[in-house]
């Protein structure tokens, strides 16, 4: 008789903020996320892969007003 391991399924990313998920974030396993560019990993932005588009937005916001 044969062993059979059952893979765990990657959770999803979430707002580090709001805990809103994450969009254009890859939802693999740490090896197969190693084989990929920088740019496939995470969003191109500020605090991308950390926050939401909607939370980086109010922060700018904030900042802009405090100036």
């Amino acid at each position: 008789m044969d062993t059979h391991f059952k893979r765990e399924k990657i959770g999803a990313s979430y707002c580090a903020r709001c805990g809103q998920m994450l969009l254009g974030v890859p939802r693999l396993t740490s090896s197969k996320l190693r084989k990929l560019s920088a740019s496939q990993r995470r969003v191109e932005r500020m605090y991308g892969g950390r926050l939401c588009h909607s939370c980086i937005r109010n922060l700018l916001k904030q900042a802009v007003r405090n100036i």
